[in-house]
């Protein structure tokens, strides 16, 4: 399958990867869609702080069919890279990887050419590596390169969409986030100008804002807590497996970053397992109304297990 092709399976769960990454946030807020053009070849440039969070995020916040570029040591693994090929990824090599992945950059380019002339957005996080601070790293010249090809092969302007990506949190669960769409950048219209810099100052721009909550008066959060702590005990429960997976999972990865990917990835794999699991058994135990709202509960029992967490968190961190 080549990453512009449409592909059924992948529509259709990308319906559900969507709403799993939605339900990692108390609040996911978009901004400036309508600065995507339609019509022209299209390269998204976001800052990355998140690993692979980031990249779910910016393919729920933008509804159009989108590929990615990923790191290339990723897909040495023949099935993983297969798996990674179906997700609409492909690998960009840096300096530090080896002479035979730098050298399938050339090819992995023109791939990149052929996907966003045929109408697929394709997503490059610019600063080559991620970092979950505020601001950003220089950027990578990669983008660029592609988008110099591009015009030489297709004769067609690419524009160039920063994106910003503004979390409350880097590392907690169920808090907010909001996308920003910039206005795109052509390259031939800013000719005296750096690039590197006139896209980082873009994106630099949309990251600025990022959303700050307000909690209740402590009162009020000690009062939630209490009443809350048999739907927490009931939440526990349910998303169990999803929750013991993730502290498995957690101690192989140092990179703090990837705190959030760690608490996706189980629920994203184990959720449609144990919906199935529970669907039989309440079939079986229970009426059919029983049996939905244990297949809803189920649903949301995780994002519902971090919101009363952070609740918890919040009175004795204070």
């Amino acid at each position: 399958m080549k990453i512009w092709e449409k592909n059924l399976v992948y529509r259709t769960l990308r319906v559900y990867v969507d709403w799993c990454t939605g339900t990692c946030f108390r609040s996911f807020r978009v901004e400036g869609r309508e600065n995507i053009p339609q019509g022209v070849p299209i390269i998204l440039a976001p800052n990355h702080c998140c690993t692979l969070h980031d990249a779910m995020v910016v393919l729920k916040a933008n509804k159009n069919l989108t590929a990615f570029g990923a790191r290339a040591d990723i897909f040495r693994n023949k099935t993983v890279r297969e798996i990674l090929t179906f997700l609409r990824m492909v690998p960009l090599a840096r300096q530090r990887d080896s002479i035979s992945e730098m050298k399938e950059n050339l090819h992995t380019f023109d791939e990149i050419v052929q996907c966003i002339d045929n109408g697929v957005n394709f997503c490059i996080f610019v600063e080559g590596a991620h970092r979950p601070e505020r601001g950003m790293m220089p950027i990578k010249r990669g983008i660029f390169k592609i988008c110099e090809i591009s015009r030489k092969k297709t004769g067609k302007e690419v524009a160039i969409v920063p994106v910003g990506l503004a979390y409350e949190d880097f590392f907690d669960n169920m808090k907010d986030v909001v996308v920003r769409f910039g206005e795109p950048i052509y390259l031939s219209e800013h000719p005296s100008e750096n690039p590197s810099e006139l896209l980082k100052s873009r994106i630099m721009s949309l990251i600025q804002d990022y959303p700050q909550h307000r909690d209740f008066p402590t009162i009020v959060r000690i009062l939630l807590s209490l009443l809350s702590l048999p739907l927490f005990a009931i939440c526990t429960t349910l998303c169990c497996p999803i929750l013991i997976a993730t502290a498995l999972l957690k101690p192989k990865f140092k990179d703090k970053a990837w705190t959030n990917t760690l608490r996706f990835a189980p629920k994203l794999i184990l959720l449609p397992l144990l919906l199935i699991i529970r669907g039989v058994i309440g079939g079986l135990c229970l009426p059919w109304w029983g049996t939905i709202l244990l297949l809803v509960a189920a649903l949301y029992s995780q994002p519902i297990w971090y919101l009363l967490f952070n609740l918890y968190k919040s009175i004795f961190s204070k």
